[in-house]
């Protein structure tokens, strides 16, 4: 499946993709952080601060989808990965008022990438055979994220500077 073939599917369908991808960063957001494993260490900050880039990567891609395509198809991906930015700050705003939850901007990174990894594939999976053609890159950034995941296990908590 390609995003040309996405684009296909009808508006109400790209829409609920959208709606459900913004239910599900507010739902995950709002979870307490009670939830968290008392011995998980750094390999639970690891993992947790990891599935921002898949979740981010969707709304990205959604976003994308509701806007549809245009004769401007920059001014496009780079308005879905800005708008999931700001849903990213919405939802850290989110978690610093959820209990024993704090905003990161380590999270705030994650959701940046993850966005722009979604945008950026849709982008390649328009060319024919986009997987063998695009493999070493598409390897390239998922170990990118990968890394970029292991600075805040190590690195101290970075909140949000205007929820100080």
């Amino acid at each position: 499946m390609n995003y040309a073939r996405l684009l296909e599917l009808p508006k109400v369908l790209r829409l609920a993709a959208c709606l459900g991808a913004l239910v599900a960063v507010y739902i995950l957001g709002g979870l307490p952080g009670a939830y968290r494993p008392a011995n998980a260490g750094g390999a639970w900050s690891y993992f947790s601060n990891f599935l921002h880039q898949p979740l981010y990567a969707g709304v990205g891609l959604s976003l994308l989808l509701a806007l549809g395509s245009s004769s401007n198809a920059k001014r496009e991906w780079a308005l879905a990965v800005v708008f999931a930015l700001c849903i990213g700050v919405l939802d850290e705003i989110h978690q610093f008022q959820t209990s024993a939850r704090s905003s990161s901007l380590w999270d705030l990174g994650s959701d940046a990438y993850g966005a722009f990894c979604g945008v950026y594939i849709a982008h390649l999976s328009q060319t024919p055979k986009w997987l063998v053609h695009h493999a070493l890159l598409l390897g390239f950034l998922l170990s990118l994220g990968l890394a970029w995941n292991c600075l805040p296990s190590f690195a101290p908590e970075t909140p949000l500077p205007f929820l100080r």
